[in-house]
């Protein structure tokens, strides 16, 4: 667990890195910049010289995270237990690490073909859960408990909670504070994006239209039209998280 710890959130501090950094050229108008989602950073990474072996290791990296997230809530490792609110958190921790599973099979095919695969991953199981019976109210579940997760991540923004999970025991007050306040932005933005994601999985399900289920390229498109001003904090925001990402792996969660 402690090595799918560092690996797994080394490689999605990597991802929201750059996810933040493309957005932030985009609003500030620059060339290169543009808003997308995980998928697009991807795909501009398979274009660089080499990128089919960095694409292999980011889908082992990013298999690390999400093999972490899906047993922290198969098998409880963060110990949520079986009340409604711990089966709706460990919940979440599985639906997170199967998003994550989509954009390995993503990333993979780019470093075994050497170009990147054009479908919408979720779009395509969102047609396929549709057709079950009941589908519609499970692609709403599964929004509500993404905005669920968004509150939780600006309460954890204004609370600094998020510092429980890593140990910077060896680390000075000065180091502390600056961890702290780079987690308080990353983690505001990834909860406002989480918040406008949710919101199209809660409007596909209401309407019963896969077409309505978006991504956080989508979200920034949103936050887009709002001004430039708006998506760039969002994007400061992101790349911020992604840089907090690597302090979880420099310094991995505790054992609960």
């Amino acid at each position: 667990m402690r090595w799918l710890t560092r690996v797994g959130f080394a490689t999605k501090g990597f991802v929201y890195g750059l996810m933040g950094i493309f957005a932030l050229l985009a609003a500030l108008g620059q060339r290169g910049g543009q808003i997308g989602d995980k998928r697009h950073t991807v795909h501009v990474l398979q274009a660089l010289p080499g990128g089919r072996v960095l694409l292999g290791l980011i889908a082992i990296g990013l298999g690390s995270y999400a093999l972490l997230r899906i047993a922290q809530g198969v098998f409880d490792t963060q110990h949520e237990g079986r009340a409604v609110k711990g089966l709706v958190r460990r919940f979440g921790y599985v639906v997170n690490g199967l998003v994550y599973l989509g954009l390995i099979g993503y990333a993979a095919h780019g470093a075994i073909h050497g170009r990147v695969s054009a479908r919408d991953p979720e779009q395509a199981w969102s047609v396929l859960v549709l057709r079950w019976p009941g589908g519609h109210w499970l692609l709403f579940f599964i929004g509500a408990v993404i905005i669920g997760a968004g509150f939780y991540a600006l309460y954890q923004a204004a609370t600094s909670k998020f510092m429980e999970a890593i140990e910077l025991g060896s680390l000075g007050e000065k180091r502390r504070g600056f961890i702290r306040r780079m987690g308080m932005v990353g983690y505001g933005a990834r909860g406002i994006v989480m918040i406008i994601v949710g919101s199209f999985f809660v409007h596909a399900g209401m309407a019963e239209r896969a077409a309505y289920v978006g991504n956080a390229g989508d979200a920034l498109g949103i936050l887009a039209n709002m001004g430039p001003v708006v998506l760039a904090i969002v994007a400061i925001g992101l790349a911020t998280y992604g840089v907090y990402g690597f302090v979880q792996a420099i310094y991995p969660v505790r054992p609960r």
